[in-house]
């Protein structure tokens, strides 16, 4: 039996700060974090009423939140599915 890869928060604080870009799904809907000249972003998809903007990846990893959720607290739940 193959053992399931888990893509840890560690992880994702890692790649976020080398720059990288992360789509996922979390409760059957589809979010994305990306960078832009404003900062870093987080929203679900196609709504902007969702979105959130922090200035660097910290405290986008430490003040964001889904559904009134810490990303560290829903992170298990999370399915990425790619990776920029």
């Amino acid at each position: 039996m193959e053992e399931e890869l888990r893509y840890t928060f560690e992880q994702l604080e890692e790649d976020l700060g080398l720059g990288h870009e992360i789509e996922f799904v979390y409760q059957g809907e589809k979010y994305s974090i990306t960078q832009t000249d404003k900062g870093w972003n987080i929203m679900k998809f196609y709504d902007y009423e969702t979105l959130q903007v922090f200035h660097n990846v910290m405290d986008l990893l430490k003040d964001a939140r889904i559904k009134s959720k810490q990303l560290k607290d829903i992170w298990v739940d999370v399915e990425v599915t790619t990776i920029f």
